[in-house]
């Protein structure tokens, strides 16, 4: 076995393109760039606030529960998917028309929107899709619905 084959894709870290599917099954005209899940980045980014927060609790001599509430855990879930997973998208227009600017503010709150977080986790679990991408595979990869 080569060594290489434990080497993370490059797409799973730089991302790679996505075709969003309606829920008519045909492509919505909605493209999205995401990053692998398995990115150390991401796994980072997940991680420090819980270590930050019992870190605080032992130097306070605080027992008992010390993670953070479901609600604050989601919220650094958006944070570190906005920040780490989706990295940009095409086809997405603003109620006027005009394309919807790809900033970490609109991130968290397109990523706020359980069913586009849940089609974002999904595209960037696909390992398989990076690993295509790797193998000179380019084509973008159509899944998922937002309803």
């Amino acid at each position: 076995m080569k060594r290489k084959q434990f080497k993370m894709p490059r797409a799973a870290i730089q991302g790679r393109w996505f075709d969003h599917l309606g829920v008519d099954g045909k492509p919505s005209g909605l493209r999205l760039k995401v990053a692998s899940l398995d990115s150390e980045a991401y796994q980072d980014a997940l991680q420090e606030p819980l270590i930050r927060k019992a870190q605080e609790a032992m130097e306070g001599g605080q027992r008992g529960r010390i993670l953070p509430s479901p609600a604050v855990q989601r919220q650094n879930q958006i944070a570190a998917l906005a920040k780490h997973i989706l990295l940009s998208w095409d086809g997405l227009e603003e109620e006027d028309g005009q394309p919807t600017p790809n900033t970490l503010e609109n991130r968290i709150a397109l990523l706020g929107e359980q069913p586009f977080r849940q089609a974002v986790v999904r595209f960037a679990s696909n390992a398989a899709a990076f690993e295509e991408q790797e193998l000179g595979n380019s084509g973008s990869t159509a899944e998922s619905s937002l309803d």
